[in-house]
């Protein structure tokens, strides 16, 4: 059970509040998806859940929390406190085994009045950035890692290690470096691992922010899963489209508050009419690769002048290759979207683009000239997907500053801020803000650069409908200016509404 009642908290610093007296109460096995515009709430909600507030991120909190486990007395007043939940590791190897994980119910705790790591044993957690989340290098250790802490028999860590590997079809991802899965690997190895945990409540914060179709699909297989075993599922969520057939509640939310509740028979009422109205992503669902948008083939009059990468022929290990291409044109002026599964080199692709890639043979013919690695690391501006490693100042305007283009004013910083909703953030330290604002601030960086080749890597992995409107009324704007723009997307509704021509890898 999780209860909020008149919550309403603001973060350390910060006069404005990120919840506003909201009240909602979750029952035990239910599945409840919360929604809304970027900054409206949703991560916060989640953090008074799960002890990141007031545990990490400090604050001023009214009203209460509560977070209940499975037994009757399994109560208890938090952010940030924990009961130790019963928790069963399912068909262990032994009854034995078994029996020794179990954890007794304790009674109601006062808020912030317990450790993180007692919290834990009761809720289970994937971030929108799951590199934030892992605490050891390789991907079998990284599962194992929440038994281990609690002290669970090596064999039946080994045990629910490798039921959870083939039921989750990670074979391929199994003793690999977390540094070098693509950002929706990360993504999966993060969701194994609450599976292995097996705790009575999950938290998905943005869970399919870096995951291809065919994966949402199977996150969405996995939730079903959770909800047949009784758990308690909590999602903040800008796509919805995956995961609305198996929910049992919708949420709305704007500026922290919450604007609309649907259960039952009434979230039929969820059609893409219904989600314009409050500014959601879409109802469909839709493969990105079935959208339909030609692939760029140039006429041969069109190629000098054009833009196209030739022989990128590129792996990390002699033995496997990411990228086997004689050469790919790309559009100039025009916006190309490149789509394909998680690990299939989208973002590889970029960083050879890009010439962030050391080993990377290729080359880049562009107008006529010929970029080697050295020039497009001039020429050629990047978007990464993880925006937090390239956030280097202590406010918004100067971060955007850094990236200006020679010759423009500061005038031009406002004009980028207000394009992209960020005026109001302009003097915050950007690594307080939401997920989908720190993505802006990197966008209008880009934009602020001046680069004739533009490429993004997940752009709108964080940002809700309104804020896709707006970048995607970005991209065009780049593109009528001239500049070729390439972006590595899974988001169907950014290919609809922006892209000129689709690239699959």
């Amino acid at each position: 059970m999780i209860d909020f009642e008149n919550v309403s908290f603001a973060y350390e610093g910060r006069q404005v509040e990120s919840l506003h007296n909201v009240s909602l109460s979750i029952g035990n096995g239910e599945c409840v998806l919360v929604t809304g515009p970027s900054g409206c709430g949703k991560s916060t909600l989640l953090r008074l859940v799960n002890g990141l507030i007031p545990h990490f991120f400090p604050g001023n909190l009214n009203g209460s929390v509560r977070v209940g486990g499975a037994g009757e007395n399994a109560v208890q007043s938090a952010p940030g406190a924990a009961a130790g939940a019963i928790v069963a590791e399912g068909d262990s190897p032994s009854e034995d085994a078994d029996a020794s994980l179990v954890k007794a119910s304790s009674s109601p705790l006062e808020p912030g009045a317990v450790p993180l790591y007692e919290q834990a044993e009761l809720t289970s957690s994937v971030f929108q950035n799951p590199r934030t989340q892992f605490y050891t290098t390789d991907t079998t250790s990284e599962l194992a890692f929440a038994l281990e802490n609690r002290g669970t028999p090596e064999e039946v860590i080994a045990y629910h290690v490798e039921r959870v590997a083939n039921d989750m079809h990670l074979a391929p991802l199994m003793d690999r470096s977390l540094f070098a899965l693509s950002g929706g690997e990360k993504q999966k190895i993060a969701c194994a691992c609450v599976e292995v945990a097996d705790t009575d409540i999950v938290l998905l914060d943005e869970p399919t922010a870096n995951l291809d179709y065919d994966a949402s699909l199977m996150l969405a297989d996995i939730i079903r899963s959770w909800k047949r075993q009784g758990k308690t599922i909590l999602i903040a969520e800008h796509r919805i489209a995956w995961i609305l057939d198996d929910i049992t509640r919708l949420v709305v939310m704007e500026n922290g508050s919450v604007v609309r509740e649907l259960a039952g028979d009434e979230l039929a009422e969820v059609d893409d009419e219904f989600c314009r109205s409050f500014g959601l992503r879409s109802a469909r669902l839709i493969a990105p690769d079935e959208v339909a948008l030609p692939a760029f083939d140039p006429p041969e009059a069109a190629e000098r002048d054009g833009c196209a990468i030739e022989n990128l022929h590129f792996g990390y290990t002699k033995d496997r290759s990411v990228l086997d291409f004689d050469r790919i044109p790309l559009a100039r002026g025009k916006i190309t979207a490149v789509v394909g599964r998680n690990g299939r080199g989208k973002t590889t692709f970029l960083r050879c683009l890009t010439g962030l890639e050391k080993k990377d043979k290729s080359v880049l013919r562009f107008k006529g000239e010929v970029w080697d690695r050295k020039a497009r690391i001039k020429n050629v501006f990047l978007i990464a997907q993880d925006v937090n490693c390239q956030l280097f100042t202590q406010s918004v305007r100067e971060e955007v500053e850094i990236s200006l283009s020679e010759g423009k004013g500061v005038e031009r910083i406002d004009e980028v801020l207000v394009s992209l909703d960020l005026s109001d953030v302009a003097d915050r330290d950007p690594f307080t803000l939401s997920g989908g604002q720190k993505q802006r601030v990197a966008i209008a960086c880009a934009v602020a650069s001046g680069r004739q080749i533009v490429a993004f890597d997940e752009p709108t992995s964080g940002l809700g409908y309104g804020h896709m409107l707006q970048f995607a009324a970005l991209l065009k704007h780049l593109a009528e200016q001239g500049r070729t723009v390439v972006v590595v997307t899974h988001d169907t509704e950014l290919i609809e509404t922006a892209a000129d021509y689709l690239l699959v890898l």
